[in-house]
């Protein structure tokens, strides 16, 4: 490459052209190199990035397989005691089948720890097998009810369930009605759990925003030190004496599953407040 220089005279004329002869094949070269380079680094990028995904798929599968595996022992020791009541009810009616009060007590038993295996075992199917929901428009505040009608059966314990949420009129979303009646079913059972011994009081109640829902599932339970708050939707933690500890994990998978968010406020002592906001659409075309 030749590039040329005009020299002038004092009067501004050109008097000559100086040439200078630029070789820059050696700079062409150099930016090919370059390019090519960067066109490899591009590519292992690429490739490393997926590789990391897999990579981390597998681990996660290894993960679940592990958990699934705890999780199979510890149902299988859980489900020993409510199907040890029964027997023993069972027994106790045959022997005293005259006694209509004993009789009933032991009913209520049965169907009871009855309730408690099934929900053992909806726990350990929800936790172990992904399911996609099937969306359909729902009135949240009958799912909210059925919810609070189902534990009041189940929890003979004198527990107060205050429903606020039909002050607000028509409450509709979109969403997996089998899916939701299992996050409110959990989390009224664990409230339950906390207020059973003070005959407590358990308050429902929403608020609704323009494009989503907010639940408060409120208690005046026992309340959660701030080192278990951090625990509370980690796979079988629990601090009960029974249980599989998977009902608020259970309660966030399918919270995610619906696009929405799930958490817990509680102060030791001062009862513990869920908070599930759920979207009320979810772009699915639900049937109705």
């Amino acid at each position: 490459m030749v590039r040329g220089i005009p020299i002038h005279n004092s009067e501004g004329k050109i008097i000559y052209w100086a040439g200078i002869n630029l070789d820059i094949k050696g700079l062409k070269e150099a930016e090919k190199i370059l390019r090519r380079d960067k066109e490899t680094l591009e590519r292992m990028i690429i490739e490393r990035s997926k590789e990391l995904v897999n990579v981390q798929m597998e681990l996660s599968k290894t993960k679940r397989l592990s958990d699934i595996g705890m999780l199979a022992a510890t149902v299988a020791h859980e489900l020993r005691n409510p199907l040890a009541a029964i027997t023993m009810a069972t027994y106790n009616i045959k022997k005293k089948t005259n006694d209509s009060i004993l009789l009933k007590s032991h009913i209520q038993t049965i169907d009871k720890k009855v309730a408690e295996g099934d929900q053992i075992i909806n726990n350990l199917l929800f936790y172990s097998r992904i399911k996609t929901p099937h969306f359909k428009k729902l009135d949240l505040k009958l799912i909210i009810q059925e919810c609070i009608d189902e534990s009041q059966k189940q929890h003979k314990e004198q527990v107060s369930i205050i429903n606020k949420c039909f002050s607000l009129g028509e409450i509709f979303i979109e969403a997996d009605p089998v899916q939701i009646k299992e996050i409110f079913c959990n989390i009224l059972n664990n409230s339950i759990d906390a207020v059973v011994d003070k005959k407590g009081e358990i308050e429902i109640s929403a608020k609704d925003n323009l494009d989503s829902i907010n639940i408060y599932v409120k208690d005046n339970g026992y309340g959660i030190s701030p080192e278990n708050l951090e625990k509370v939707f980690a796979p079988f933690f629990t601090t009960k004496t029974k249980g599989t500890g998977l009902g608020l994990a259970v309660c966030r998978q399918l919270v995610d599953l619906h696009k929405g968010t799930i958490e817990v406020k509680s102060e030791l002592g001062n009862g513990s407040t869920v908070i599930i906001t759920l979207p009320k659409t979810n772009g699915q075309n639900p049937k109705d």
